[in-house]
């Protein structure tokens, strides 16, 4: 019993790392974004996006997104692990599929870039992601806060008294 409760929270310690790397991964290629892809005009709407760099740090979301995804298929799968914290699969799967949204959006735009640069308002996912923080309801309540609750429940999982 004691080798399957330690098995059990390196377990957890292994999603949590994972986790805080696909939470940073997105947040790092937002804030690249936001600062290496979009020119500068005063209206946040009409930016124009960089469609060479968008290119480039999506990628990092596809990773961070597909990284997710297979969370949530070992998450089930690993049984006992987070049987304490039914809501932690949930949450990543929020996080997970507001991530999709991203990246289905740009699948579909990237094979019709013919120019250089976009407007940023033809890219109604990438704007919600980019917009400024205290705008971005969408990435706080749909990635930033299920994420949030996540590295909690883990975090409590790890530290807590009982491994069921």
């Amino acid at each position: 019993m004691e080798l399957r409760a330690a098995g059990i929270q390196e377990t957890r310690q292994r999603y949590l790392r994972e986790l805080v790397d696909q939470y940073n991964r997105a947040k790092r290629a937002r804030r690249l974004l936001r600062a290496t892809a979009l020119n500068h005009e005063l209206v946040f709407a009409d930016r124009r996006v960089r469609v060479m760099r968008y290119d480039e740090l999506m990628q990092s979301v596809l990773d961070a997104q597909l990284s997710l995804e297979t969370m949530v298929r070992t998450m089930r799968a690993e049984d006992g692990v987070f049987a304490a914290e039914p809501e932690l699969v949930d949450s990543v799967s929020a996080a997970e599929g507001y991530l999709r949204a991203l990246v289905t959006e740009y699948e579909e735009v990237m094979p019709q870039a013919t120019q250089d640069e976009i407007v940023l308002r033809m890219l109604p996912e990438l704007a919600a992601f980019l917009g400024p923080y205290s705008e971005a309801d969408r990435f706080r309540a749909e990635f930033v806060q299920p994420m949030n609750a996540v590295l909690a429940a883990v975090e409590r999982a790890i530290a807590g008294p009982s491994l069921a």
